[in-house]
């Protein structure tokens, strides 16, 4: 089984490189942290139809895609919750690049590829 974490940035915003990779690696992080948090080991051992799988194990797979702005971010935010996958959206405090409180990307999963592809396969890489 592939399970992966997808993440969703918005183009819209032209976030310098660094930014973006920030805004990245905030949301990949804290999505973890939560999960860790709130649904204690559910993400150390993920299991689904009876097999126990680390997502460690099966390579920690993060693919980055982009979208058009934040009327599409949250469409694909409410189409992942609707599907029950576990997702994190990254609002940035607006110190340096954008304004306060803008969402400025998402995490899906980790979750098998299966459920979370239907969700994004209409993005491009960014």
């Amino acid at each position: 089984m592939s399970i992966r974490q997808v993440i969703v940035v918005r183009r819209d915003l032209n976030m310098s490189i660094g930014k973006t990779g920030a805004q990245i690696a905030h949301a990949a992080q804290q999505f973890i942290l939560d999960a860790m948090h709130f649904y204690v080991g559910a993400f150390a051992e993920i299991e689904w139809n009876g097999d126990r799988r680390s997502w460690q194990d099966t390579g920690e797979t993060i693919i980055v895609l982009g979208c058009d702005d934040g009327v599409a971010l949250h469409a694909v935010y409410t189409e992942a919750l609707e599907a029950g996958l576990p997702v994190f959206v990254q609002v940035d405090e607006g110190r340096t690049e954008v304004e306060p409180n803008t969402p400025t990307c998402l995490a899906i999963g980790p979750a098998p590829r299966d459920q979370i592809d239907p969700i994004t396969r209409h993005l491009r890489l960014l």
